[in-house]
């Protein structure tokens, strides 16, 4: 019997314009065209917006842990200026799913900081090996822990397009076709990164963070008896 990999990386891309229309709206989705957009999906873990009540928005931390980019959680300023990039860019928009084993993300990757940590360290070297420029890369990411397997949702795509190639017409954007074996190597980089000293680190942090507020928990309620 095979066993179950602790992590699994799985990427689209969408090209800038489409003539099919089932392909431009998923296109509009992902660069933000449509009002329920894959930006409020990352940030919410809800994919449909429209039919959803206040209050059912409101509780709806145990879906998502908020979206961040290389800066740490992103504030509504921040999220309306992605919004505003991707509706303007002429880039192929990337989209990947970083999903782990349920035993191994519960443990390594449960919580923002983790998810955080885990994505800031690996996906620029992705890029880069990737054969994408770091620096030209807008992205952003959201940890989902609405299901039992943790899974980390990610976009990106290029402030300045650069993969473009020429052909009879003239220039063309890329195709958005990125190297499976980058792709392989990504995941098992995810992997050794989740376990590494400095997930050790804020793995061992948390737990004594834990601790602590059980401990409280426990003599609050000793004092109110």
């Amino acid at each position: 019997m095979d066993s179950v990999p602790n992590v699994v990386y799985m990427q689209e891309f969408f090209l800038p314009h489409y003539k099919d229309k089932k392909m431009q709206d998923k296109r509009d989705y992902y660069s933000s065209n449509k009002y329920s957009d894959y930006l409020k999906y990352i940030a919410t873990g809800i994919k449909d917006l429209q039919k959803l009540d206040f209050v059912e928005y409101s509780n709806n931390n145990s879906k998502s842990s908020g979206i961040f980019n290389q800066n740490g959680k992103m504030k509504s300023e921040d999220i309306a200026k992605v919004r505003k990039d991707l509706r303007k860019t002429k880039s192929v928009i990337w989209s990947g799913v970083i999903s782990f084993e349920e035993k191994f993300g519960k443990k390594w990757c449960a919580n923002f900081e983790q998810a955080y940590n885990l994505v800031k360290s690996e996906l620029p070297k992705y890029f880069k090996r990737a054969g994408l420029n770091p620096n030209n890369i807008e992205w952003f990411a959201g940890l989902h822990e609405n299901t039992d397997n943790r899974h980390i949702h990610i976009s990106f795509f290029e402030n300045s397009p650069q993969r473009i190639r020429p052909n009879k017409k003239g220039k063309q954007y890329s195709n958005g076709k990125l190297s499976l074996n980058k792709i392989n190597e990504l995941k098992a980089n995810i992997e050794l990164s989740a376990t590494d000293f400095k997930a050790r680190e804020i793995l061992a942090r948390k737990r004594l963070n834990d601790k602590m507020k059980e401990s409280l928990m426990t003599n609050v309620g000793y004092i109110l008896k």
